[in-house]
């Protein structure tokens, strides 16, 4: 299939192919749903510890050592029962809510800042316009790419015992994961924002009923400017004939109403010289 006809005259989008999925017969997904998805699936997208690798090699696996800070060590054992969290709980349930808490400013301020936002929108939406499906890979990429690049430094935030690798918080692991959470919170908004909009510039883009996927609907199928032209002509026209039909009925009737007193005036005037001559008569 392809991926809809733009609305204005632009070139025919590439195709590409839908995964066979196997549905229950009784799921249904309406347009809603699949914003729904389409968001979350983004939003994913950009989740650093959701393009990890596998087995021994995860990071998110990886257990925490906070003996630097005695702080968020005594958070972990009072929330997960332990001082050696697993990175991705750590992330989750203690460091996240403690940097939200710790800067609710610049937490729910941030996002607002016009400028930044603007001009990343601007430049990720180029992007978008140019490689489109492949954005989607790109941004997989990128994300994937934060474990190997930026989010932790081999050096310094990863120890080694007898029971093998660990994460070493300190303060510029804390800094350098407060900075990529707000960047890739930031771009899943911009991309989603971008995503969207190409989604709903797309007219003739159509949902199957079942299964909620992209089906194609043919362009000359959909209604164009003479269409909507021809409804108001269409009332017009009968409000042409529906005055035309008022004014004969009015016509008649009147002719009906005059052709009766017309009678009844007849009618009185013979029974009047009836009676008359009939009183002449009895003289």
């Amino acid at each position: 299939m392809n991926s809809g006809y733009p609305i204005r005259g632009v070139a025919k989008p590439p195709t590409f192919t839908i995964p066979s999925i196997s549905y229950s017969k009784e799921i249904r997904f309406s347009p809603a749903d699949c914003i729904k998805y389409l968001v979350v699936l983004i939003s994913d997208l950009h989740h650093p510890l959701h393009f990890d690798f596998k087995g021994k090699d995860s990071v998110s696996i990886l257990p925490v050592n906070l003996e630097s800070h005695p702080e968020m060590k005594q958070l972990s054992l009072n929330k997960l029962g332990t001082a050696r969290p697993m990175f991705s709980l750590f992330l989750r349930k203690i460091f996240i809510p403690e940097y939200v808490k710790h800067n609710e400013e610049a937490w729910y301020g941030a996002w607002t800042n016009v400028e930044l936002l603007g001009s990343r929108y601007v430049v990720e939406s180029e992007a978008f316009n140019r490689n489109t499906w492949s954005s989607f890979e790109i941004w997989g990429s990128e994300t994937a790419n934060l474990i190997c690049s930026s989010l932790l430094d081999e050096k310094t935030d990863i120890g080694k015992d007898k029971s093998g690798r660990y994460i070493v918080y300190n303060d510029n692991l804390a800094a350098r994961l407060a900075y990529i959470m707000r960047v890739q919170i930031m771009l899943a908004g911009v991309r989603v924002a971008i995503v969207l909009n190409y989604v709903l510039s797309h007219r003739e883009i159509g949902y199957d009923e079942n299964t909620g996927l992209l089906i194609d609907i043919d362009p000359a199928s959909l209604w164009t400017w003479e269409d909507y032209l021809l409804f108001p002509a269409a009332l017009l026209l009968f409000g042409f004939f529906y005055g035309m039909i008022y004014i004969v009925y009015r016509v008649l009737k009147e002719a009906f109403q005059e052709y009766k007193t017309k009678k009844d005036d007849v009618s009185v005037t013979t029974t009047h010289n009836r009676n008359e001559y009939e009183a002449f008569s009895e003289m």
